[in-house]
């Protein structure tokens, strides 16, 4: 029990301290530590010749980082300064930055460095994106102005099983509101509510949060008696600043001040003083510092879907048992000996130690601990047993015998080559130790060179002796673990205010008319419930025929040319789809693929409708769809269903009947899907990182693409038959977060670019088409805006015209009709057809 105890303590600290560095570094300045107790955005025009892009960083760069209301007089003093520089952070209306806080500390052996990174956004007087990142974990916090957000990022809990904490946001945002949005219980000590940043190594309140948020003078953070000077100028990430030094009891702090911009570049704290254990060094860094973030809302709202689960305040999962095995008896397992023949395990024993190891120097120490233990033992009836799980090939007998002979291991050793620990135990590293009972029962499962392995398995041993079920009581500690920890997530989920739950509206624009185009009403059609994502349907000729459309998610409708209703098909009620994909083979058969992405199945329709494939079935708990493709990529006349998948599981592709071809897992977390246009054909894979990456037809991997120095997270591949000057749209965003459409050629070369307005989509529209809405093997490029917008560029970039609705667009396309040019859009009311007549 002291164990799992232990172990439950030890994933208590991470969290309570998982920003902590391994020393404890004092950055009280006398009146520095506060005790935790609007103008709109710039409006985004939507003339095309404004939102055209034909620069690298769109419009806004050339004074992203001006000083605003920023003076200061040549001869200040360095108190003056530095009390101007506060007094102008208190004055901005927008910031952000990314934030590097080090940490290095020296030991007796050697110098350890630790970082912590920040991004924040903030917008007066109470939006605010803050990430803050350390090692494998991230916390997000979130204000739209009406509500604050909090998540986690860790995969070991499952990122806190989708846990996100919402709480109503505070009219003037300050540091207090963010430690308490990032609040959790344990449910072991559940009247304790610590913040998982409680423990950074410095707070927010001494970082530009605080700065920003403060309601504190500069002479309560730095009084009269303080001693201010100037020290030498530095250039910090190429920035040419003057250095201050601020002389306190703590020791001496060195701010590094942009006199151009009026902002901290760079603060350094006090090294620890000689004779103490270590010497610690801590320094901030604030980069990419802008003032003008542009009018994203996105940024600030909450996430949404099926595996979020909002509550008041964080609960902390338990620790997941490293093997399902405990307390249950494992037989009819053997090991191989050093002359190549089974070894049996034995079984008459009042206890059985096997230690699985490699040759590393973790594993060497649990060996020779272990091999203490044995010679401490030896009156007592218990068997040791070393196991290797290196392959012969890399670690034969003779130098098996002899790394034995370095380490001075004189218990049995074995190898294990027929995976008897993977199957039997669930041993997946090494070292492990594990402890069977005279029953053969499971009662210790030790991962890795735990520095109490000794106390540990004499503990284990003692309790085995005696005739104890240790295991058993680990499960049933585990249980009672899992039950308080739902109990309390309950709680948590009751602590949500029910108006937070749901995403604030926003009101659509008002209808503009295009500049370059004429539109003439065609048809409506209002017999639609909340229509969503169009597809054209064509004939063997390519000549269209009609349209689908998704009605609520929950059906598919075919309509004719003139918007009249052909047929419902309603979809199953487990079944919710967002999305169209749509295919036609080389024998002219039609077939459909209806999705929602971030759904866990994706169905398949023939040109009847009537469903051929449900993918995959059952569904998997953890699979999340990203983007699904029909295509027919090795060209024998029939199609190939392609699923991105967030996480690891990559790209599937699956035959019609539902068998899998073959899986891509090469790049995780892949965001879309597109056809390569070239003749040896094959995929495009567009993920996190921004980067492109080929995949053939036999799901093998290409060269990597970076596409200039933009990060492309959606890619999108003609319509056209025929070579086209764009064969692609990358879709990538500004550095103020607004999205940009780029042209891309077959080599990926960026031709010309078209900014879309910035805003919050209201649903999973798409927002880039291919449309032929012009002369045979000519078409147009079709982008639906956030604010009820829509686009068309031609192929060429040559032209481009847009307009507003009046509504929020959910779906768009675009095609001929019996020669003249339609335009297809859905909204809340139903669907809309224009005839658009373009300039000679």
């Amino acid at each position: 029990m002291e164990k799992r105890d232990k172990e439950q303590m030890e994933r208590i600290s991470r969290w309570t301290h998982w920003l902590l560095c391994a020393i404890t570094i004092s950055v009280v300045v006398a009146g520095c530590q506060r005790t935790p107790s609007d103008s709109s955005s710039p409006d985004i025009d939507t003339d095309p010749s404004a939102t055209t892009d034909r620069d690298t960083d769109g419009p806004g760069a050339a004074d992203a980082d001006r000083p605003s209301d920023w003076q200061v007089s040549d001869s200040a003093t360095a108190r003056q300064l530095l009390a101007a520089c506060f007094e102008h952070y208190r004055a901005m209306h927008a910031y952000q930055d990314e934030t590097i806080i080090t940490v290095r500390y020296t030991g007796t052996r050697d110098t350890v460095t630790e970082e912590t990174r920040l991004n924040i956004h903030f917008i007066r007087p109470n939006r605010l994106r803050l990430e803050v990142r350390r090692e494998d974990n991230q916390v997000i916090v979130r204000s739209n102005g009406s509500a604050m957000s909090a998540r986690v990022i860790d995969p070991t809990t499952q990122n806190f099983d989708g846990q996100q904490v919402m709480k109503a946001a505070s009219d003037l945002l300050t540091t207090a509101d963010i430690y308490s949005v990032t609040e959790y219980a344990d449910p072991a000590s559940p009247n304790q509510m610590p913040s998982l940043l409680m423990a950074m190594p410095i707070t927010l309140d001494f970082l530009q949060l605080g700065l920003l948020t403060s309601d504190k003078s500069f002479s309560d953070v730095f009084p009269d008696d303080v001693e201010i000077t100037f020290g030498k100028p530095q250039s910090i990430d190429s920035h040419l600043c003057q250095m201050i030094a601020v002389n306190s009891d703590a020791g001496q702090f060195h701010f590094g001040v942009d006199r151009t911009q009026g902002v901290i570049r760079r603060i350094d704290f006090p090294t620890q003083r000689e004779g103490e254990p270590t010497q610690n060094e801590m320094s901030v860094e604030f980069r990419q510092i802008r003032q003008d973030l542009g009018s994203d809302e996105s940024r600030f709202q909450a996430d949404q879907g099926d595996d979020i689960h909002n509550v008041g305040f964080f609960v902390l999962p338990p620790l997941p048992l490293p093997t399902q095995f405990f307390g249950r008896p494992i037989t009819g397992f053997q090991f191989v000996n050093q002359n190549g023949k089974l070894e049996p395990v034995p079984t008459d024993h009042a206890a059985l130690v096997l230690a699985w190891f490699t040759r590393d120097d973790g594993s060497r120490v649990v060996l020779q601990e272990l091999e203490q233990l044995q010679t401490s033992l030896s009156q007592h009836d218990v068997n040791f047993l070393a196991i290797c799980s290196e392959p012969v090939d890399q670690l034969d007998n003779g130098q098996l015998s002899e790394l034995m002979q370095q380490w001075r291991i004189k218990m049995p050793v074995v190898r294990d080559l027929q995976g008897t620990g993977l199957r039997k135990f669930n041993v997946q590293a090494a070292p492990t130790v594990v402890i069977l009972d005279a029953q053969n029962r499971l009662q210790l499962f030790e991962v890795g060179a735990n520095p109490q392995l000794s106390q540990s398995v004499q503990f284990v041993l003692q309790s085995v002796l005696q005739g104890n079920n240790l295991g058993a009581e680990v499960v049933r500690r585990f249980q009672e673990e899992q039950h308080a920890y739902q109990r309390q997530l309950k709680l948590a989920e009751a602590a949500v205010q029910p108006a937070l739950t749901a995403a604030p509206t926003e009101v659509a624009p008002e209808a503009t008319q295009p500049k370059k185009m004429k539109l003439a009403p065609a048809w409506t059609q209002t017999n639609l419930d909340s229509p969503g994502n169009l597809l054209v349907e064509f004939d063997a000729d390519e000549k269209p025929t009609g349209l689908l459309a998704l009605e609520s998610g929950r059906s598919l409708v075919r309509l004719d040319l003139a918007g009249q209703v052909l047929a419902r098909k309603p979809l199953p009620a487990d079944f919710f789809a967002t999305n169209l994909v749509s295919f036609q083979t080389s024998d002219h058969e039609s077939y459909i693929a209806a999705y929602a992405r971030f759904g866990s199945q994706v169905r398949l329709f023939d040109g009847q409708l009537e469903t051929i494939l449900i993918y995959p079935e059952p569904p998997g708990e953890d699979s999340r769809i990203e983007d699904v493709l029909l295509e027919d990529l090795d060209k024998d006349g029939s199609v190939e269903m392609l699923v991105a998948w967030s996480g690891e599981l990559g790209v599937h592709c699956v035959e019609r009947s539902g068998e899998r071809r073959w899986s891509f897992r090469g790049v995780p977390n892949v965001i879309s899907l597109a056809k390569e246009r070239t003749l040896a054909g094959g995929v495009l894979l567009t993920s996190q990182d921004g980067a492109v990456t080929p995949v053939n037809v036999f799901g093998k991997q290409g060269q990597r693409i970076a596409i200039g120095k933009r990060t492309v997270h959606h890619l999108q591949s003609t319509a056209a038959k025929s070579v086209r000057p764009t064969e692609y749209i990358g879709l990538a965003y500004t550095i103020e977060g607004r999205q940009l459409a780029l042209g891309l050629n077959r080599s990926l070369n960026e031709l010309w670019s078209y900014g879309l307005p910035e805003g919050t989509y209201q649903s999973q529209v798409n927002v880039v088409r291919s449309v032929r809405m012009v002369a045979a093997g000519n078409s147009h490029w079709l982008l639906v805006g956030p604010d009820g917008s829509i686009h068309l560029v031609a192929d060429d970039g040559s032209f481009y015209d847009s307009f507003r609705v009046g509504q929020y667009v959910s779906g768009a396309t675009g095609l001929m009709i019996e020669g003249k040019s339609v335009l297809v859009f859905a909204t809340p009311s139903g669907l809309t057809a224009l005839q658009v007549e373009f300039e000679n």
